[in-house]
């Protein structure tokens, strides 16, 4: 697993994200992450996963995006799609995400986008 942290000016909290780098580590970080964790994934590739824990007393709408938008950064920074355009980035809360048996393997419902 791999951990990325990004220090924003509008609060004063250092962010964390969890990047699983194989389908094992992207199971384990699943089930290390809370329920309102945000997770981040490359649309319909195989790609990372990136977990991004919020702290709790961050409800702000719009430093709530600055940080899922660089979950998305991130996730694409560490895949194979990396120097592509427009790749579509997945995330939704980890309450949404259902393992499947196969390590790595996800079913997700409450899906959000962005494009990075």
């Amino acid at each position: 697993m791999k951990i990325v942290t990004r220090d924003f000016d509008s609060i004063d909290t250092i962010i964390e994200y969890k990047v699983g780098t194989n389908a094992q580590e992207n199971h384990n970080i699943i089930d290390a992450a809370d329920p309102e964790d945000i997770w981040f994934h490359i649309s319909g590739c195989s790609s990372c996963h990136v977990i991004c824990k919020i702290p709790e007393n961050i409800n702000d709408k719009k430093i709530l995006q600055k940080i899922a938008k660089q979950g998305a950064v991130i996730c694409k920074a560490n895949s194979k799609y990396k120097s592509y355009k427009n790749v579509q980035i997945d995330y939704t809360k980890i309450k949404n995400v259902t393992k499947l048996q196969t390590p790595g393997s996800v079913t997700v419902t409450n899906l959000k986008s962005v494009f990075i």
